[in-house]
């Protein structure tokens, strides 16, 4: 069974539970989680398919850089 959903379904439905953005957006986001819902464990998706390699690379090096080291 295929079910279409109104554009406004589908953005309830992704609401909080992804994080795009630059890495200060990110922090702020991961921040948010953790505030409000008490998360201490997280897992990052940095590759979709048809992504660069050297996007991931990149996406990886910012959150490693930027993004992590606030919450050592």
């Amino acid at each position: 069974v295929v079910v279409e959903l109104s554009e406004t379904i589908a953005c309830q439905l992704r609401q909080d539970r992804f994080i795009v953005g630059d890495a200060d957006y990110c922090i702020e986001q991961i921040e948010e989680h953790r505030r409000r819902l008490g998360v201490q464990e997280m897992s990052f998706r940095l590759h979709w398919p048809g992504m660069p390699h050297a996007r991931v690379l990149e996406a990886i090096a910012l959150l490693g850089e930027r993004v992590l080291p606030r919450f050592a």
